[in-house]
C-alpha cells in the first residue's frame, strides 16, 4: 500500500472520530465552572466506597447501547455521598459496572456488570442543566444486587448550593430512566440486580 493511500486513510479516521466527537464525561471539580453547553449530573450514591463507572451511547428500540468509535467513560467513587459529573448534551449516559471492596462483614469484594436481559440506571440532558436524578442505595446480598432510589433533592439542593458556587440555585429534579443493555459479557459473578424506590424522607431531609 503506498505512503498516499495510507496517508488519505489516516486522515479519514481522522475526520470520522472528529465528527463523531469523542464524548467527554468527568467529575466536577466544586470550583469549577462548567461549560455552559455542558450537564451537569447529580446522583447520590451509598456506600460511598462503591465504585461507579458510567459510559455513554445511544437508546435503540428500549436496549442502551455504547458508543463504539466515540464513548466516554468515567469510573468514580462519590464526594460526601453524592457524583457530581459533567457530560456533553442530548447523550446517554449508563452505569455499566458498579464495584465494591471486601467489608467488615465477610462480604467478598465484587463487581456487578449489567448484561443479557438485566437493565441499568440512563441518564440525559440538555445543554446547560444542572439535573438531579436521585439517590442510588446499594446493597449486596448474595448473588443479588439491591439497587434502591429514592428522591432527596431538598438536601441535595443544600448540598450544592453550599458547595459548588456556580451551580447555586440552578439545581433541578430529572427522572431516572432504565433499560436493557446489549452488552453479551456478565462476568465472573453474576449478580443479578433488583430496583426498588424507597418511599419519601420526611421532609427537609
Amino acid at each position: 500500500m503506498s505512503r498516499a493511500i495510507v496517508r488519505t486513510f489516516v486522515v479519514a479516521a481522522a475526520a470520522v472520530l472528529l465528527l463523531s466527537g469523542l464524548t467527554s464525561i468527568e467529575p466536577l471539580k466544586q470550583t469549577t465552572q462548567p461549560d455552559a453547553n455542558d450537564v451537569v449530573y447529580v446522583v447520590g450514591v451509598a456506600p460511598v466506597n462503591y465504585q461507579i463507572t458510567m459510559q455513554s451511547g445511544t437508546v435503540e428500540n428500549g436496549v442502551f447501547k455504547v458508543h463504539t468509535w466515540s464513548s466516554g467513560r468515567m469510573s468514580s467513587t462519590p464526594i460526601d455521598g453524592y457524583m457530581v459529573w459533567t457530560g456533553p448534551p442530548n447523550v446517554a449516559l449508563a452505569v455499566t459496572a458498579v464495584q465494591w471492596p471486601r467489608s467488615k462483614a465477610d462480604q467478598a469484594a465484587g463487581n456487578f456488570s449489567p448484561c443479557g436481559e438485566q437493565i441499568t440506571m440512563v441518564f440525559k440532558g440538555g445543554a446547560g442543566k444542572v439535573l438531579y436524578f436521585g439517590d442510588v442505595q446499594y446493597a449486596v446480598d448474595g448473588n443479588q444486587i439491591n439497587i434502591r432510589t429514592q428522591d432527596r433533592f431538598d438536601r441535595t439542593e443544600r448540598y450544592i448550593n453550599a458547595r459548588y458556587p456556580a451551580l447555586r440555585g440552578k439545581l433541578e429534579p430529572a427522572a431516572l430512566e432504565t433499560y436493557r443493555t446489549n452488552a453479551l459479557a456478565c462476568g465472573t459473578t453474576g449478580y443479578s440486580p433488583v430496583y426498588n424506590s424507597m418511599p419519601m424522607p420526611p421532609p427537609g431531609k
